[in-house]
């Protein structure tokens, strides 16, 4: 039996028509209802133009700068260094905030000599100068004495820098502005903020929450033009995966540079050395990830593998220039400052044993040779007949000679 079809009834013809019409004529259809206008603005002020970024052909971008040279904290960024409790967080900041004070390397790792401040919340002023005793010793320098560190015991304080009403709405507080306002004061490039479970006032699986935090952080290192080094403690799952995650995955998103410090994970079932500690690049915006410094612990200081059974402290790539610079000319050599030579300073003095260059590499001195001829420590002159257009590298108080040839 055929099926039957409703018939359509005058009201149908009509929709079916005037749709029909419209489709067919240059007129829009007609409004339906729920075609509402969007709904005004609060204030009928323009709205500011958005203005995208202005490229230049040709353009040459100065290199970026970094805290911690090459790759492992950025300036003008938020890195996370994250790890479990009693590692050694706190005492790596504060050997950071030493070797920035003074210039020497950082377990190992080329730093830039500027002022920094750092806020400990766990630690009481003992705490902070019983560290710092080990440091100097380490170091072989009161580096609190260069005027360009300082420390700020925080234990027992209000140190929440953000804080959230119930509907997750941010309010910086108080503490906020007085650690912006005393970095801007000393004029400190690296704000240390030990640490985060003290610091975040809201919870800590709430993305909003977490970028609410790390916004104004990231505001203060552009305000500063350096680094906020933020350490944070880790889940158990972060320390079984070694993978350093805590809470929510955007406290490794909204940060620039994570780092995480452990301890070397065995792959046999002899019992493991205590002492042994690695750091490990486990997100890096502008260089690779996966790099591992092997440290350990010795005298207090967490000092690189390598150096761990000798006298940790070790000075700036520019002054060991200085002292190869003059080992060479004793011996009677010269070194160019021109990159083509074939005595260009700093790949001659890679020539030279690991421990007399104290383990720097040719980067770290073609960026000394920079900064020593702009510091007016050591200057470009002539030698030879005038026609040779020979030139060494010599200090600027050293007498200058007449000798001929190159070495």
């Amino acid at each position: 039996m055929d099926e039957q079809v409703n018939p359509l009834t005058r009201d149908d013809w009509a929709v079916f028509l005037a749709q029909h019409k419209a489709a067919n004529s240059n007129q829009p259809p007609a409004k339906r209802e729920d075609d509402e206008p969007p709904a005004p603005r609060e204030d009928d002020k323009p709205l500011p133009k958005l203005t995208p970024i202005r490229f230049v052909e040709g353009e040459i971008l100065p290199p970026r700068e970094w805290i911690v040279y090459d790759g492992w904290i950025p300036t003008r960024k938020v890195s996370l260094i994250q790890g479990d409790g009693g590692d050694g967080k706190t005492s790596l900041m504060q050997q950071l905030q030493s070797s920035c004070a003074t210039a020497l390397a950082w377990i190992g790792l080329r730093v830039e000599k500027w002022v920094s401040i750092g806020f400990y919340t766990e630690e009481e002023d003992r705490d902070l100068k019983e560290r710092q005793a080990w440091i100097d010793a380490a170091y072989g320098q009161h580096c609190v004495s260069t005027g360009n560190m300082h420390l700020f015991p925080r234990v027992d304080e209000d140190n929440e820098l953000v804080v959230f009403d119930r509907s997750g709405k941010p309010t910086l507080t108080r503490f906020y502005w007085q650690v912006r306002e005393t970095a801007l004061d000393l004029h400190a490039r690296l704000v240390v903020l030990d640490v985060s479970v003290d610091l975040y006032g809201g919870d800590e699986i709430s993305r909003r929450q977490v970028r609410a935090f790390i916004r104004p952080l990231n505001r203060l290192a552009r305000e500063t033009d350096g680094a906020v080094a933020l350490t944070g403690h880790l889940s158990q799952a972060g320390i079984r995966s070694e993978g350093g995650h805590s809470a929510s995955t955007d406290w490794s998103n909204a940060s620039r540079s994570r780092l995480y410090l452990g301890r070397p994970k065995l792959e046999t079932d002899e019992p493991g050395d205590d002492n042994a500690r690695a750091l490990t690049r486990k997100k890096a915006n502008f260089a690779s990830i996966g790099d591992t410094i092997k440290l350990h612990w010795r005298n207090g200081v967490l000092v690189p593998e390598g150096l761990a059974a000798q006298g940790y402290s070790r000075r700036s790539s520019e002054d060991v220039f200085l002292a190869l610079l003059d080992a060479v000319t004793a011996e009677g050599q010269k070194v160019s400052p021109k990159p083509r030579a074939g005595n260009y300073a700093p790949a001659f003095f890679m020539k030279r044993g690991p421990k007399e260059r104290e383990d720097y590499r040719r980067a770290d001195f073609d960026r000394a040779l920079q900064i020593l001829l702009q510091c007016q420590r050591i200057k470009i002159a002539p030698y030879g007949p005038p026609s040779g257009g020979h030139e060494r590298l010599v200090r600027i108080d050293a007498p200058e000679d007449d000798g001929e040839g190159l070495s």
